[in-house]
């Protein structure tokens, strides 16, 4: 395994952990005058919105984790398979070598069989069943990484909706609550506007880097 490949996985490790931990660090701190201290008591102020939040947040760990997973190169590209295929191949045993191939679950194994399968055809025919069978493995997982992009996309936007519902509750509350004057009254919407807004980049900002990441882990491999 090459050292770039290292480094991306230990990376990836890194940032999962992050995503995990990062929210609870952040939002930790000494309980003074019934004050948000805790995790939990910066999600119950940042209201409804949260909950979709939060599972984005479990959704794309969900996916990095299953993409650091099937990105290892021993499950990419397991250790003796191109060797068994090579000797099958060596001695004209086309059926064997398909067999060695498409018996192997990995992205490899399914390139090699699309490609040994068509050997009868011609050299021609072997190298565009390879290149399609790598393209539609490699399509594959970009769809798994689209999903990553996707929750970086809208994670901001979907804060930027709680910090509308509640600016939206604190000016209801500055017209028919008398809050004029009266901050205290302003501050429980002011606060979900604000826990929104950091809760949404708390999601989007780590899933863009996983995102990058992953894709250039991809090419990697």
């Amino acid at each position: 395994m090459s050292k770039r490949c290292f480094q991306l996985r230990a990376g990836g490790w890194i940032l999962l952990a992050a995503i995990m931990l990062l929210p609870m660090a952040a939002m930790a701190q000494d309980v003074t005058d019934g004050r948000p201290s805790t995790f939990m008591d910066y999600f119950q102020q940042g209201g409804f919105i949260m909950w979709p939040l939060l599972g984005m947040a479990v959704w794309a760990t969900a996916i990095l984790i299953e993409m650091l997973v099937r990105m290892r190169k021993r499950m990419f590209c397991p250790d003796g398979l191109m060797r068994e295929v090579s000797e099958a191949l060596s001695v004209g045993d086309y059926q064997k070598a398909w067999n060695v191939a498409s018996a192997d679950p990995s992205p490899l194994g399914r390139v090699l069989a699309a490609a040994i399968a068509k050997i009868p055809k011609g050299r021609e025919s072997v190298e565009e069943a390879g290149v399609e069978a790598a393209a539609n493995e490699n399509s594959n997982f970009k769809i798994k990484l689209s999903y990553i992009s996707l929750v970086a996309a809208i994670g901001p936007m979907v804060g930027l909706f709680g910090t509308i519902s509640g600016m939206i509750g604190a000016f209801n509350s500055m017209a028919f609550g008398g809050a004029v004057g009266d901050p205290t009254k302003l501050a429980g919407d002011i606060g979900e506007a604000l826990i929104t807004t950091y809760g949404g980049l708390l999601v989007a900002i780590p899933a863009m880097m996983a995102y990058f990441l992953l894709l250039a882990r991809l090419k990697v491999v």
